[in-house]
């Protein structure tokens, strides 16, 4: 038998089995039609993809994407619709969420993030997302317990017909052109460049020198011409080795625009554990490579753990939680550092975990913490001001916060790194790091040239759908009148009048494609496909041999970079 919930007075009933998502959502359609319960819970007996169903349903929007690591619940959460949305263009406004929140039935969430900083102006590949949005689902495909359960739920917050169109739409399944096997060509553009990235990193060491900063946490972006579907590019980040046991993955999707990524770093967990409400921060600060060799592998994990710069970095990032936490609960405690390791790189890690006496704190403590030192830099007002005033882009949602919040204490937000942005023709990659006293600019490039590979692995192994190829299966090419004024809009932030020569650099790499030493082509290949299967087909049938395809191998070989440093 199979347990039904509804939220209506806390009822709850037994029915026959339901052994998958389509007939989930059958008897979700028929309660909802036949009460006036504000959530329906359908438990499944059988397998559950949630990400499977989110990129095999409708086409929808909004659709959200929320999934923690094993090792901290590993809740997955799939939902298209929205019964609710909070949006607004402060990101401080974000916190409104939590109140909201607090009146839902139990299960119920909001799914979303918001701005790195809130305060900087927002360009224009980010205004679509505004300063945050928070959205809750109108029909939501989870799975709990380390995936030992599934749940289709239905909310139903406004009137009835409206949860049943949802209801409807979740039961579609999108019919989408097979991937093209020829290989596609893609522009990419990088800023800052290298040059213009080296006097960055000698500024900010001067800025040491005086007194005046100990930690700055500096970005590239990467701009890849070329439009995908974000949910393939989601499951192959989910399908990298390690990223289901140690990354949160996450995804919002609006009509024109998405914002996807895979990061290693909570903000802010809470939970009830053995009746008390506790809470946890990441401390996530000093990085290496991970290369395939064993002994190679094992020398750069050694080289981490005794290394003085990076235990400085984890320090500044240490002291800034603990301290910030001490302030709101009690019982706050820093862990000992081990080594968190992931496909890529690999990174010093511990953690902050506290009581919580009132689960009104958490607002509070999402305020105080974000951002930490791990992506901005201490003091924070000095490290805020440098990169307003010297980055040639706008961070947008990276670094920013992104989770799911439900009512009490149960809410988790990571840190929205290893991440990007997903509009048009463009996918925008972003990556960073943290520079202090003894920093070489050279090496923190390398640094985040591996951290950028996340993105160029998940766009390089061939399984997500590519949007717009032509006939020959080559992508768009780079437009330099559009990249130009782009370029400019992002850079209405920096009024530094002594690094013009900088900023004409970082014009110069978005402006044209066809100049070598500001883009550099990608060469993909897309996936075969036989002859007698090239009719339509659902994208669930597609992630299924994605998930496959892209956890056999740790770093795919088909990928061919034109440039030796993937132009960074």
């Amino acid at each position: 038998m199979v347990l039904v919930t509804l939220w209506l007075a806390g009822a709850s009933a037994l029915r026959a089995p339901v052994t998958d998502v389509a007939a989930a959502l059958a008897e979700v359609r028929r309660i909802v039609e036949a009460t006036s319960a504000r959530r329906v819970e359908v438990f499944v007996h059988g397998p559950v993809e949630p990400l499977e169903w989110l990129r095999s349903a409708s086409r929808s929007s909004p659709r959200v994407y929320w999934a923690a690591p094993d090792d901290r619940g590993g809740e997955v959460i799939a939902g298209i619709g929205a019964c609710d949305i909070l949006s607004g263009a402060s990101g401080a406004e974000a916190s409104l969420v939590f109140e909201r929140a607090a009146s839902l039935p139990d299960g119920a969430k909001y799914v979303g993030g918001g701005r790195f900083d809130a305060g900087a102006a927002t360009s224009p590949e980010w205004a679509s997302l505004g300063g945050h949005c928070f959205v809750l689902p109108a029909v939501t495909v989870e799975t709990r317990g380390g995936g030992n359960q599934g749940v289709v739920a239905c909310n139903v917050m406004g009137a009835r017909s409206e949860a049943l169109r949802w209801l409807d739409e979740a039961s579609r399944s999108a019919d989408v052109e097979p991937l093209k096997p020829q290989r596609i060509a893609v522009a990419t553009t990088a800023v800052p460049m290298n040059r213009a990235w080296r006097r960055l990193v000698e500024k900010a060491l001067d800025a040491f020198s005086r007194g005046s900063l100990e930690k700055v946490v500096l970005a590239r972006r990467e701009r890849f011409r070329i439009r995908v579907d974000p949910f393939g590019v989601l499951g192959n980040l989910e399908a990298a080795p390690r990223a289901r046991e140690a990354c949160y993955r996450f995804c919002i999707a609006l009509p024109d625009v998405a914002f996807v990524g895979c990061s290693p770093e909570v903000l802010l967990w809470a939970r009830t554990d053995d009746k008390k409400l506790m809470m946890t921060s990441d401390v996530l600060a000093g990085t290496r490579r991970r290369v395939s060799d064993p002994i190679e592998d094992a020398i750069l994990r050694r080289d981490l753990l005794v290394s003085a710069k990076d235990a400085l970095e984890n320090d500044i990032v240490g002291d800034f939680v603990l301290d910030r936490v001490k302030s709101l609960a009690f019982n706050a405690s820093l862990s000992d550092v081990d080594v968190l390791e992931l496909a890529n790189v690999r990174h010093l890690r511990r953690t902050v975990d506290a009581t919580i006496d009132d689960p009104a704190a958490l607002c509070k403590l999402l305020a105080t913490l974000h951002p930490t030192p791990a992506t901005l830099g201490v003091p924070s007002p000095h490290a805020r001001t440098f990169i307003r005033t010297r980055e040639p882009f706008d961070r947008g949602w990276y670094g920013g916060p992104f989770g799911a919040i439900g009512p009490g204490a149960d809410a988790a937000l990571c840190v929205a790194i290893r991440s990007a942005l997903v509009r048009s023709s463009d996918l925008f990659a972003y990556a960073g790091a943290g520079v202090v006293p003894g920093s070489d600019p050279d090496a923190e490039a390398d640094e985040i040239r591996f951290k950028l590979g996340q993105i160029h692995d998940a766009l390089a192994a061939g399984t997500m759908m590519i949007l717009d190829a032509d006939d020959d299966g080559n992508n768009v090419q780079e437009d330099a009148s559009t990249s130009s004024s782009l370029n400019n809009n992002n850079n209405n932030n920096n009024n530094n009048n002594e690094d013009e020569e900088e900023e004409e650099e970082s014009s110069s790499s978005s402006s044209s494609s066809s100049s070598s030493s500001s883009s550099s082509l990608l060469y993909l290949h897309a996936p075969s496909v036989p002859p007698s299967k090239k009719k339509k087909t659902t994208m669930a049938s597609s992630a299924s041999s994605a998930s496959s395809a892209s956890s056999s191998s740790r770093r795919p070989a088909a990928t061919k970079w034109t440039t030796e440093d993937r132009h960074l």
